[in-house]
């Protein structure tokens, strides 16, 4: 029971706290009220910068503050815009400790320490803009200060709910964060860490995510490989626009067509490829500066592979590139045969070929420089071996099976290096595959039941290629030892004669790239005489640059041919003989 002493004595402790008094451990300015913070909590080696002090309960317009933030900063002037709002000016020494440290503001008879108040960095980094919507995707500027950004190497980290999508390094001092902020983001501030492995940039309090939301639904949530289905999106506070808003699942989804109703709501069509990557990926939606991204918003799940569409691919070719240092010629002779599900849709740039004839007659070609990320396609097993075998019965090529154990990708590869012995000229070759003894693989077959596209019967004695019609040898230009060319003046080309004429292609090629990375070809079709010149109009085509010259002979005539199993599409063998080096095109 409390008596009425100390009944009387409770409300005088009470007013002497309010007075001043302290209780053990508790500072005197806590106990009068005053609070400090600040603004600015970071800075680095060798900067001078502004840290903003704000104040509540203070009096600083009377009683101006002094700062003290320990070793190594200096506190070069303190101006005060009233009772509450002041701005330091400091310079951090360029050997100031990292980490850490507690600030001290003192006025009047007053004094309020900030614990951990202040990090030492080696650098610091600006984030702009500082903000975003929940569902959101924006490109943020990370602009550093003493920094080592490394493109490939930098990340960066946004906190919980706030995914990176990429970070692109511009310089040592600039970069740019693609993220993207998660409708069930916790709204607040954040901060921004930008780190090259071991060494890291903390901007606090840099990032806020916004109470209000731009968010998309994305349906249906799964889909098979190969299937084509229709798709609804439905978003809120979205600015959809018809013929504008795209929507993105990756190269190997095709997006058929996207129809809006209205700013909120649209439909569309998608094709699967046969091969997409199991998984989840996410959903991107594009309308003009606004992208929303459903992380994991779409399922892919497996189609079972099936070889009633298998085609086949096989190559027997020589190449001779020559080394820029030494001039001599690298010989290797190559050989493969693949079965493999064609994917569809169709992934990656339009092929170049067929080329317009006559011969004698230049063409040029833009180079992409666009990366496709395209799936592989899969690929079907056909015995331990398969084989290239001539005609007459005297050369034989074994292919032994490999398999990427990660992948699974399987191809026939030469069971030992092959040399130019292996590659008799003007001689027909045909497949013969043993075949798998899984009922769900390639049968075994010889092309002699395979079916001439072009005439319908089968093939020929069962030849899938000729291989070309004669060796031959570049003569000019050596492209080695950095060679230069002046594109004012005319690059001839000559060579010992292939005798192609009908039944082969000899071809010419010229590529180079500028700085920028902007890259076209030159290519002719010479008729086979043993010489070709390039005049400057020609060479003012390209672009001055580094690149390659080419000389190759492919035969013209080989067959298209069906597979005699399951209703696959047209299939034909790769047979040629290149020389290739470098070359840069620069005027004097």
């Amino acid at each position: 029971m409390t008596s009425r002493f100390h009944r009387h004595l409770l409300p005088l402790f009470a007013l002497a706290l309010a007075w001043g008094c302290t209780a053990p451990g508790t500072s005197d300015d806590a106990a009068r009220g005053a609070v400090v913070r600040l603004d600015d909590v970071a800075g680095g080696q060798g900067m001078t910068m502004q840290v903003a002090l704000r104040g509540t309960a203070t009096d600083w317009a009377t009683h101006g503050p002094t700062v003290d933030m320990g070793d190594g900063i200096v506190v070069e002037a303190v101006s005060v815009e009233g009772n509450t709002y002041a701005e330091a000016t400091i310079t951090i020494a360029a050997d100031a400790a990292l980490g850490r440290r507690d600030v001290v503001v003192e006025w009047g008879d007053q004094a309020y320490e900030i614990d951990d108040g202040f990090v030492v960095q080696s650098g610091v980094v600006f984030v702009d803009p500082g903000f975003g919507r929940l569902g959101e995707t924006i490109d943020v500027t990370l602009t550093g200060v003493n920094t080592t950004f490394q493109d490939g190497y930098t990340q960066a980290s946004f906190g919980e709910g706030v995914f990176v999508e990429r970070v692109v390094v511009h310089d040592p001092a600039l970069a740019t964060a693609t993220i993207s902020v998660d409708p069930t983001a916790a709204p607040g501030a954040r901060d921004v860490v930008v780190f090259n492995g071991g060494t890291a940039w903390t901007a606090f309090g840099a990032f806020q995510v916004d109470r209000s939301a731009i968010t998309v639904t994305f349906e249906p949530v799964q889909g098979r490989q190969g299937q084509t289905l229709d798709f609804s999106l439905r978003g809120t506070n979205t600015e959809f626009v018809n013929e504008v808003t795209t929507v993105d699942l990756g190269p190997d989804i095709q997006i058929q067509y996207v129809n809006v109703i209205d700013e909120v709501n649209a439909f569309g069509r998608m094709k699967l490829s046969n091969a997409a990557e199991l998984g989840f990926r996410d959903v991107v939606v594009q309308t003009d500066a606004e992208t929303l991204t459903i992380h994991d918003g779409f399922e892919v799940l497996e189609t079972p592979a099936n070889v009633e569409l298998v085609q086949v691919a096989l190559e027997l070719s020589v190449s001779r590139s020559i080394d820029n240092d030494t001039c001599a010629v690298e010989e290797t002779v190559d050989s493969y045969v693949i079965f493999y599900q064609p994917l569809d849709t169709s992934c990656g740039p339009p092929p170049l070929f067929p080329i317009p004839f006559p011969y004698d007659a230049n063409y040029d070609f833009d180079v992409s420089t666009d990366y496709v990320d395209c799936p592989s396609p899969r690929t079907f097993d056909a015995g331990d071996e398969v084989y290239l075998v001539s005609l007459d019965g005297l050369h034989t090529i074994t292919l032994v099976r490999y398999q990427d154990s990660y992948s699974g990708f399987t191809a026939y590869v030469p069971e030992q290096a092959l040399t130019l012995a292996d590659y008799p000229f003007n001689t027909p070759f045909r497949l013969e595959v043993p075949g798998s003894s899984d009922p769900d693989q390639v049968p075994a077959f010889t092309c002699d039941d395979c079916i001439n596209v072009e005439t319908g019967e089968p093939l020929r004695d069962g030849v899938v290629f000729t291989t070309v019609p004669k060796d031959f040898t570049l003569i000019r230009p050596m492209p080695c030892h950095d060679l230069t060319h002046d594109p004012t003046t005319p690059l001839q080309a000559e060579w010992t004669v292939a005798e192609t004429y009908d039944v082969a292609m000899l071809s010419l090629v010229l590529q180079t790239t500028d700085a920028a990375g902007d890259g076209r070809f030159l290519l002719v079709l010479p008729w086979d005489d043993g010489y070709w010149q390039w005049d400057p109009g020609h060479l003012g085509l390209v672009p001055e640059g580094s690149g390659y010259f080419a000389l190759g002979d492919g035969r013209a005539d080989v067959p298209e041919f069906y597979l005699p199993f399951g209703s696959g599409g047209k299939n034909q063998a790769d047979t040629s003989l290149g020389w290739s080096g470098a070359i840069t095109l620069r005027a004097e």
